[in-house]
């Protein structure tokens, strides 16, 4: 696109979110040697090319949406984990509670089997929320039906 025609603040806007999404190389270093892999063992792991793998830590390239899944599962983190900066994607958005939002962050670092036991808890204590809920709701339908 020819920067001349284009809208400054468009320009502005892009150029904002664009900062906001170029971590993707220091956050692949990060999770990379968090896990303790190299760059050997990340390039076996999602069968991407070594030099491309230096390119994307040196923010020299841009990965594809399919290599940032790619990496995203060999190094079992989100896609916006590895693409923006640590408070910037999705769930620190959406999450309101901060200590609830450091607490799902940190179990990125737990083993699978650990991931798995904390997603059945929370499945269960959801689960019991609505059930509670339903239950809780149901005399006051009943009531409005005996009207």
């Amino acid at each position: 696109m020819n920067r001349e025609n284009e809208n400054p603040a468009v320009h502005s806007l892009l150029e904002r979110r664009t900062e906001e999404v170029m971590s993707f190389g220091k956050n692949l270093v990060r999770f990379r040697k968090q896990k303790g892999l190299t760059q050997a063992d990340l390039v076996k792991r999602c069968g991407v090319g070594i030099s491309q793998i230096r390119r994307y830590e040196a923010d020299r390239s841009q990965p594809t949406l399919e290599v940032i899944a790619r990496v995203a599962r060999v190094l079992g983190v989100s896609a916006d984990d590895l693409v923006f900066d640590e408070g910037k994607g999705v769930a620190s958005v959406r999450i309101v509670d901060r200590e609830l939002l450091a607490q799902f962050e940190a179990l990125s670092d737990l083993d699978a089997i650990d991931r798995e036991a904390i997603k059945r808890v929370i499945a269960a204590v959801i689960a019991r929320s609505q059930v509670e809920r339903a239950m809780q709701a149901a005399p006051k339908a009943a009531v409005a039906g005996r009207r």
